[in-house]
């Protein structure tokens, strides 16, 4: 009986994580579509707006006091997921969303390996340079990707980096209100970009009902089903299929964008995915 009901918390787990991943991608693809109208950073206001205020309705932070020192953390974590987000939108606007996701990836990846002492992680972080340097074109053509693209992405996983090193400094009992109110400061960062480029665009009912859609796919969603999946998957197996999530951007983006990706790019995300699967196996055991 109990073995059964390790069983059941693995499937569900592993039912959330994936069903996150999707919903992520999903969303960010859809976000795309909307790029034309009211641009990358207006987008951006609109999916990390929403996404705050569906957080703080939920949870409701004001309710639990917070400690100076720790409303400090959160105001700098804030900060950075609302630039990351910036970052990464203007990527997508660029690049496609699979390459943008396999190039952001490569934040939480320098981390991992920051530490590593094994010779097995140096030929993990080789192969993530090799993947990297597949992006890169070295020739103007129709098939070479932007190079701007390139560095947005690349600021993203910077972004991220920065963002899981502040994310420890919070207390062990964080919770979604952490999230939330982190949130609350992203929408605060994101919507001067955002109104900047879109202006009264923003405010159209059919943007709105749109931008809400997105922040539900990307944000509101997948955040609980990943705290859920943590609950019930070792980390080690969590991070490991978190580790496909640019294979499954690159899906989304084929699928919903017709974003075609040329063989040495599926090659590429391929090489970055198992660096970081293999360097997640190795920190685990």
């Amino acid at each position: 009986m109990k073995l059964l009901k390790e069983h059941q918390q693995t499937a569900q787990g592993l039912l959330a994580i994936l069903t996150a991943i999707i919903s992520i991608n999903v969303g960010a693809a859809f976000a795309k579509n909307l790029f034309p109208v009211v641009g990358a950073a207006g987008m951006t206001s609109l999916r990390i707006g929403f996404a705050a205020l569906i957080l703080m309705l939920i949870c409701r932070p004001w309710r639990q006091n917070t400690k100076p020192q720790q409303l400090k953390t959160i105001i700098l974590y804030g900060m950075i997921l609302g630039l990351m987000n910036l970052l990464i939108y203007q990527a997508f606007a660029r690049i496609p969303i699979g390459i943008a996701i396999a190039i952001e990836i490569l934040g939480p990846l320098g981390v991992v390996l920051a530490s590593a002492r094994r010779v097995i992680d140096f030929v993990w972080f080789v192969l993530a340079l090799v993947g990297l340097g597949l992006f890169i074109p070295l020739e103007t053509s129709e098939a070479s990707l932007d190079p701007i693209g390139i560095l947005f992405a690349i600021g993203a996983a910077i972004s991220w980096a920065s963002y899981i090193l502040v994310g420890k400094k919070l207390s062990s009992g964080s919770t979604l209100n952490t999230v939330a109110l982190g949130m609350c400061v992203a929408a605060c960062i994101a919507a001067p970009f955002g109104i900047l480029e879109a202006g009264t665009a923003l405010l159209s009912p059919s943007i709105l009902c749109a931008g809400l859609m997105v922040a539900l796919f990307s944000s509101a969603l997948p955040y609980p089903l990943e705290m859920m999946a943590l609950k019930r998957l070792p980390t080690q197996l969590f991070s490991m299929i978190a580790s496909a999530s640019p294979i499954i951007a690159a899906l989304c983006g084929w699928i919903i964008l017709n974003e075609q990706l040329l063989l040495h790019q599926w090659i590429a995300i391929l090489l970055i995915v198992t660096a970081i699967a293999g360097s997640t196996f190795k920190k685990a055991s």
